[in-house]
């Protein structure tokens, strides 16, 4: 048996027996799989907070008289907030995030509504305790709910920020496994495994990432060098930057051989030297920031005076541009004549999208099937089905959908059905 399988046998023992919170040490034989085990039931005090939050929200969520006394105290409380209970799903945990996320902004709520000790299952209500774990588990998930949102976007570029999503992450996690507080310490530690492994060895990384940042007339080369110095010091951070600057000049060479014969330069100069606006706000801008900030410190203490040879160097040393509304993309059109090969460049790396999924399906830990329909298909026809779909999409996403207010919308949406007589309204039909 695997070591999980084992630690969830344990734990619904101990659940069935009434003993989850009791638990104090566990005996087993010296193998792997039992060391498995041990460490799936030390996060289990994690996943008992979230049991007990589920099943409170569950629990008034499924009476629409405790549904109605929810809201009362809401409102004798005078908790302002639009956001509704909500259930989660076991295969999106994005969805358990929006369930802790809206049942700890109305713990006091809780508190003040006369509710059973326990419910079906053997499950208490959430306690002082369960509450401060779901406001750690809240913060510490909030991030990662962010970044999949902005990397699984499909209507805009992603590739020039992860970077510093990357570095953004990186930065976390430090601060966490150092944290004073031993269930921050506990996560974090497990977390920078992963990230060690995915992403821990930079000098596997690939290189157009880097490639990506240069691009964004916002940092160029400079914001790279900084960046990489911050996250591992200043001799490796400049080793690896070399490497990045030796790249990126090999890459320029070789769309030079491919367009410069055909590409006349222009001399003709747009006044606007606008970048990209950060798409959202989030923790991930003051790691950017940082490195605006020093980007300026050195571009003020340099020497602008020097020989420039080719495009990528005048591109490379021009003065930065301040934030505007305008995005990367219309930045490269309005100033393509002015660098036209690397131009060039920019179309095809800002093109690649960071993420293989969308944002609906990242979130998702399920399965991915195509049902007997669906396979019968013929090649064409699929593409064809595939293709309208992409075509039509932009047309609704580009417009954000408010879940609070659909479910606003849904739960008025129930009150009516309660004050409708369907009796009165059917038309039975005899023979």
């Amino acid at each position: 048996h695997k070591g999980d399988a084992i630690g969830r046998a344990v734990e619904d023992c101990l659940n069935s027996w009434g003993l989850c919170d009791k638990l104090f040490t566990v005996t087993v034989d010296n193998a792997s799989s039992n060391d498995v085990a041990c460490g799936y039931l030390r996060n289990m005090d994690h996943v008992q907070c979230i049991d007990r939050t589920r099943a409170v929200v569950k629990f008034v969520k499924n009476s629409p008289a405790r549904l109605l006394l929810f809201k009362e105290v809401v409102e004798k409380c005078k908790i302002e907030s639009k956001s509704s209970l909500s259930l989660d799903v076991p295969t999106r945990w994005n969805s358990t995030y929006t369930m802790l996320d809206t049942a700890q902004k109305f713990k006091g709520v809780f508190s003040r509504m006369s509710l059973p000790r326990e419910y079906e299952g053997n499950t208490s209500s959430p306690d002082d305790a369960d509450w401060d774990k779901v406001e750690k588990l809240v913060v510490f998930l909030r991030e990662f709910y962010d970044l999949t949102n902005r990397v699984s976007g499909s209507l805009y570029v992603t590739s020039n920020t992860l970077f510093f999503h990357i570095g953004h992450i990186l930065d976390l996690l430090n601060q966490w496994t150092v944290s004073d507080d031993p269930d921050f310490r506990t996560m974090a530690f497990q977390m920078k495994l992963k990230f060690d492994k995915y992403w821990g060895d930079v000098e596997k990384m690939n290189m157009l990432i880097y490639l990506a940042v240069i691009l964004d007339p916002k940092f160029k080369f400079l914001g790279v060098q900084i960046a990489l110095q911050n996250m591992y010091g200043v001799d490796r951070g400049t080793s690896l930057a070399n490497k990045v600057r030796k790249f990126s000049n090999v890459m320029f060479d070789e769309y030079r051989k491919l367009y410069a014969p055909v590409i006349v330069e222009s001399e003709q100069t747009s006044d606007s030297m606008s970048i990209m606006q950060p798409m959202s706000q989030g923790g991930v801008l003051s790691f950017k920031n940082n490195i605006q900030e020093q980007i300026k410190k050195q571009i003020s203490g340099a020497d602008g005076g020097r020989f420039v040879r080719s495009e990528f160097d005048r591109y490379l040393n021009e003065q930065m541009g301040e934030d505007e509304e305008k995005d990367i993309l219309t930045w490269w059109k309005l100033n393509g004549p002015r660098f036209p090969v690397i131009a060039r460049m920019a179309r095809d790396v800002l093109a690649i999208p960071v993420s293989t999924v969308a944002s609906e399906s990242a979130f998702s830990a399920g399965g991915r099937h195509v049902d007997q329909f669906r396979s019968s298909l013929t090649p064409k026809m699929a593409q064809a089905l595939i293709c309208g779909q992409d075509w039509l999409r932009p047309a609704t996403a580009t417009s954000k959908m408010n879940v609070e207010e659909k479910l606003e919308e849904l739960e008025q949406l129930e009150k009516d059905l309660e004050k409708t007589n369907l009796e009165d309204e059917m038309v039975f039909v005899t023979e």
